[in-house]
């Protein structure tokens, strides 16, 4: 059964590669959104340091990256009503 994740980085590097550090993240999970800036809330029946694994490759030495497997009846946050009910649908 796939966990909810949060990933969430920052790209300290010139020519910070977004694009590619977005695609490594979409390959890993089974469903994806992206309501934040640096911030992608998945599914995955990856784990965590897989996950991770995936992403490396396209991040520098000085750049961070935080995943967490998120739990499903303790969260909150500030979104709109599509956004909530897509989370509930797909996430939680």
């Amino acid at each position: 059964m796939p966990k909810p994740y949060i990933i969430t980085y920052d790209l300290n590097e010139p020519g910070k590669k977004y694009d590619d550090v977005a695609a490594a993240i979409k390959s890993s999970a089974r469903t994806w959104t992206h309501y934040l800036e640096s911030t992608f809330i998945i599914t995955s029946d990856l784990s965590a340091d897989q996950i991770q694994k995936n992403i490396k490759p396209y991040l520098d030495n000085n750049d961070a990256l935080f995943i967490s497997e998120l739990a499903a009846n303790n969260h909150q946050g500030w979104l709109n009503r599509d956004q909530w009910d897509y989370l509930r649908e797909h996430v939680f």
